[in-house]
């Protein structure tokens, strides 16, 4: 989900506590999202995607509870989602919870 940066950009990271007293990693990725151009692009319509794929074997799955580090960023974007750790410099490889552009 991570790998080794050497971004000149380092997002703050927090530690919140969840209800069941352990802890999630939280990277604010707000000043990102301000600068970001986000591309809209409409949702297709589900009776044109099974007309699309009447007649083609296929195999889909969903992880609903991992969504959003499911799908990748390009390497030019993983520089901007960089966060440090201690003394290392990380950034995403996957589309990373909070990212104005990751998957809802």
């Amino acid at each position: 989900v991570v790998e080794a940066s050497q971004s000149a950009f380092c997002a703050p990271v927090l530690l919140i506590r969840k209800s069941d007293s352990s802890f999630r990693l939280c990277v604010d990725l707000r000043r990102v999202n301000q600068r970001e151009v986000v591309c809209a692009f409409p949702m297709a319509r589900i009776d044109e995607s099974l007309q699309d794929f009447a007649g083609k074997p296929f195999v889909s799955t969903l992880d609903c509870t991992q969504g959003f580090h499911q799908c990748g960023l390009s390497p030019e974007s993983r520089q901007f989602t960089a966060f440090s750790v201690g003394s290392r410099l990380l950034q995403f490889v996957k589309s990373p919870f909070g990212l104005a552009s990751s998957p809802a």
